[in-house]
């Protein structure tokens, strides 16, 4: 008697686990959207590809190694820039496969390689304030066509459009 009450809540977890199984290496994609912080700067990605930074703050160097994980990376077509950051590091928004639109409404400080192989960046309008464009900035980004630049730009370093 003892072993059949064993046997069906056995059995039962068996199930379970083989049901589990077969789903369990399956992604359930609920929606294409995730967010995050850094510190005061907060970060978005719509269901549409949208990557908007928001708060106050820098975007850090090398964005790969932070919350926005490389697999989230070829979602993002379009990168908003809000009036409150103040920098982005170097490589920060590098690597962006799927990168159309850049937006700026501030005008941040860039750093080296900033925007290193967006492969289908291809107008860029930079915005008042902005006064250098950094070392390799738009490094293998061989589909920008237009930029324009505002009135501050002082200093294209070399490389810039490598």
């Amino acid at each position: 008697m003892k072993h059949t009450s064993i046997r069906k809540p056995l059995s039962v977890l068996l199930s379970i686990l083989m049901v589990l199984s077969v789903f369990g290496g399956m992604a359930f994609n609920v929606s294409a959207a995730s967010s995050g912080n850094f510190g005061d700067l907060y970060w978005a990605i719509d269901s549409e590809g949208v990557l908007t930074f928001s708060g106050s703050g820098a975007i850090p160097h090398v964005l790969y190694q932070t919350p926005v994980k490389l697999a989230e990376r070829s979602d993002i077509k379009k990168i908003i820039i809000n009036e409150s950051v103040t920098s982005i590091g170097d490589n920060g928004l590098s690597e962006l496969s799927n990168l159309t639109d850049l937006v700026f409404t501030s005008a941040p400080t860039l750093s080296d390689q900033v925007f290193r192989n967006c492969g289908k960046l291809v107008n860029v309008t930079l915005p008042e304030g902005m006064t250098t464009i950094p070392y390799l900035a738009f490094y293998w980004v061989n589909t920008l066509t237009s930029i324009k630049l505002p009135s501050t730009i002082t200093n294209i370093a070399g490389q810039a459009f490598y």
